[in-house]
C-alpha cells in the first residue's frame, strides 16, 4: 500500500494539463491515504504475531507516539488531497504530504518490528 501511495503522489502533479485525470488521481490519493490510516490502525490493534499472548502491538511495543503520528499524517495527507479537489494550488503540496505520511508509516512499522 505504501508503494501505491508513493506512485499516486508522484504522478498527480504531472496531470496538470488534464483536469479530469487530475481529479480522479486526487480521489484515488484520498482513498489510498485514508486506507493507509485505517490499515495502520487495524495493524496496531491486532494481536502481536510474535508473542501470541493476546496483547496488541500497541500494548507490546513502545511505538505509541510514532504510530499516532503515522495515522495523523496519513489522515492529514488524505484531507489535503481532498481539499486539492477544490483548490488546485494545493495539488503541489499533496505529493509532499503523501511522501511524509508514507515515511512516517514506514518508521512506525520499523519501530514495531524491533
Amino acid at each position: 500500500m505504501l508503494v501505491v501511495v508513493l506512485v499516486l503522489a508522484a504522478v498527480t502533479p504531472l496531470t496538470a494539463k488534464r483536469p479530469r485525470a487530475q481529479y480522479w488521481l486526487l480521489v484515488a490519493d484520498t482513498v489510498v491515504l485514508a486506507a493507509l490510516a485505517v490499515a495502520m490502525t487495524v495493524y496496531v490493534g491486532a494481536e502481536d504475531d510474535y508473542r501470541h499472548d493476546g496483547r496488541s502491538r500497541w500494548a507490546v511495543y513502545d511505538a505509541e507516539w510514532v504510530t499516532a503520528v503515522a495515522v495523523v499524517t496519513a489522515v492529514g495527507a488524505a484531507v489535503l488531497a481532498l481539499l486539492a479537489l477544490r483548490r488546485r494550488p494545493l495539488i503541489w503540496a499533496t505529493p509532499l504530504a503523501a511522501f511524509i505520511a508514507a515515511g512516517v508509516n514506514v518508521a512506525a512499522l520499523a519501530e514495531m518490528t524491533n
